[in-house]
């Protein structure tokens, strides 16, 4: 049996990579917050990422930027939160698990500004961050964030207009497309639970 070995964060902005990310599917009502977010997040890192190859830069605004540093957090949480539960490290409290998403969000806010060309304008993180921690707090799973019950009473809210044209009112693609890329085969199913056990499998070779 083979030692654990933590998968290496992707370094990318904006985020490309959801191999281990839950299917990411157009929400069946706007009401289902954490879907909605995943797919608007996905959406300005795409439309990010045709800026970087176009030139233009003008579909770059405030939203795009705060849903693009949205996705990138997603992303930083995720591979974090594998290496934190086969180590042993999930946090014991909701504080230190907002402490811990708090740090993550400015990293990828960094991240971010820091791809964005010279003048091009962008809002203050104490702007977005609302947004943000919403978003965050929408996806808790208790168990794998942290290993005490988060109430949605205690958590940031946010709404589906915040997300603006990166949400469409009706869903772009066909019902039974999945638009995620798989290391593994059968990745297009997994949630996060099972992408946690299929991970820990494949390193442990079990």
């Amino acid at each position: 049996m083979s030692l654990y070995v933590p998968l290496a964060l992707p370094q990318h902005f904006p985020r490309d990579e959801y191999s281990f990310a839950a299917p990411i599917v157009f929400p069946t009502t706007l009401a289902d917050l954490e879907r909605a977010a995943a797919w608007a997040c996905r959406t300005a890192s795409q439309v990010w990422g045709t800026a970087e190859v176009s030139g233009d830069w003008s579909k770059v605004d405030a939203t795009c930027v705060a849903l693009a540093v949205g996705d990138r957090t997603l992303q930083i949480r995720l591979y974090r939160t594998m290496a934190d539960a086969f180590c042993d490290r999930i946090p014991a409290t909701i504080a230190e698990w907002i402490q811990r998403t708090d740090d993550m969000i400015e990293e990828a806010y960094s991240e971010g500004t820091a791809h964005l060309p010279q003048n091009h304008p962008y809002p203050p993180l104490a702007t977005i961050r609302p947004l943000l921690r919403g978003i965050l707090d929408e996806s808790f799973t208790f168990g794998i964030d942290a290993y005490e019950e988060f109430d949605s009473a205690s958590r940031t809210s946010f709404t589906s207009t915040q997300m603006g044209d990166f949400l469409p009112a009706n869903d772009p693609m066909p019902r039974d497309t999945v638009a995620v890329s798989g290391t593994y085969e059968d990745c297009e199913n997994l949630t996060m639970e099972d992408a946690l056990g299929k991970h820990w499998r494949k390193k442990a070779n079990v």
